[in-house]
């Protein structure tokens, strides 16, 4: 009875929204179970203008939230579950469906650039600070941001560059479980994923090559270098 009644109280249905890093599209599209929707002002002003919030902390909040997230993407679920693990599960789903999101992203062309489009908080932007010394004392700090990759993404133009990819990513995520292969593939992608948000060149191969072998090779105990390199030519070649 009391774990019953506890239940009934902390377990509740929960909409939870996490806004993606400066990633921007005029239209809501879906990644199997996570909608991305953008950050409404609407949203924002009503959340700051509440009933009992300060003039100055309103106009400071809002300020600030459209300076990061305001008109940006989020990824948005529908969870069932106490709080704590409300924001685990959506957490989760929303770097799965980031991760594929990220198949569009130019940053795919070229192991020079890395993506920052991650979960706001998450961004990957490096930060530097520098103490400049003369005679002995501080005379200036300098600190600064450094990105290598697009300081934001428009997922529209992308769109019309690979037109038709969103839809499939969607449709993998959504079946995935159906088939033994689609469950492979998923992993193999979500691998994948993570070369464009490494910095590294060399960390960027390993989790690309990660993921071929996760697909091409039946076990570990095959040799690798000459059944992959088979493999990818059969695939590949002409």
């Amino acid at each position: 009875d009391y774990i019953a009644d506890r239940c009934s109280t902390e377990i509740k249905a929960y909409e939870i929204r996490i806004p993606i890093y400066r990633t921007y599209s005029s239209r809501e599209f879906r990644i199997g179970d996570v909608a991305f929707r953008p950050v409404s002002k609407a949203i924002l002003d009503q959340w700051y203008g509440r009933e009992g919030t300060p003039a100055a902390e309103r106009d400071e909040g809002l300020n600030r939230e459209r300076a990061e997230i305001q008109g940006s993407v989020a990824a948005c679920l529908e969870v069932r579950a106490e709080t704590r693990k409300a924001r685990e599960i959506a957490r989760a789903a929303a770097n799965e469906g980031v991760a594929l999101l990220r198949f569009l992203s130019p940053v795919n062309w070229t192991a020079r650039l890395v993506s920052h489009c991650l979960p706001v908080g998450r961004e990957n932007i490096q930060r530097t600070t520098e103490l400049f010394i003369e005679n002995g004392a501080v005379k200036s700090i300098n600190k600064a941001a450094m990105q290598k990759g697009p300081a934001a993404w428009n997922i529209d133009q992308a769109r019309s560059v690979l037109p038709g990819t969103l839809e499939l990513l969607h449709e993998l995520a959504s079946g995935r479980g159906s088939t033994p292969f689609k469950d492979d593939l998923y992993s193999a992608l979500q691998l994948r994923s993570r070369q464009s948000i490494a910095i590294e060149p060399p960390h960027k191969i390993v989790f690309v090559v990660a993921a071929i072998e996760s697909l091409l090779l039946r076990d570990s105990q095959e040799p690798i270098q000459q059944n992959l390199g088979e493999r990818m030519a059969f695939l590949i070649g002409n």
